[in-house]
């Protein structure tokens, strides 16, 4: 009869180890963000506290991204998260 089939548990371990690594690195998110600048060397500052046309609309609030933000939101033509 053969024997089953078992792991060594350091091998075991290290394969965890790897798992939870790769895991975290595609679960880690990226966003970007593009301000169109229509006046050279005019500083523009982007706080989230009011609206800046193209980028937010009002006080962000967390609300989400839409291509016409209401308030509270951000523009997703301006803005991407993945």
């Amino acid at each position: 009869m053969a024997q089953p089939y078992s792991t060594p548990s350091g091998s075991t371990h290290r394969l965890a180890q790897g798992t939870l690594a790769l895991s975290l690195l595609l679960l880690a998110g990226t966003t970007k963000a593009q301000l169109s600048i229509t006046a050279p060397n005019t500083p523009v500052v982007v706080t989230f506290d009011g609206s800046l046309p193209g980028v937010s609309n009002g006080a962000w609030a967390g609300l989400g991204f839409q291509p016409t933000p209401t308030a509270g939101q951000l523009d997703s033509d301006a803005w991407a998260s993945w």
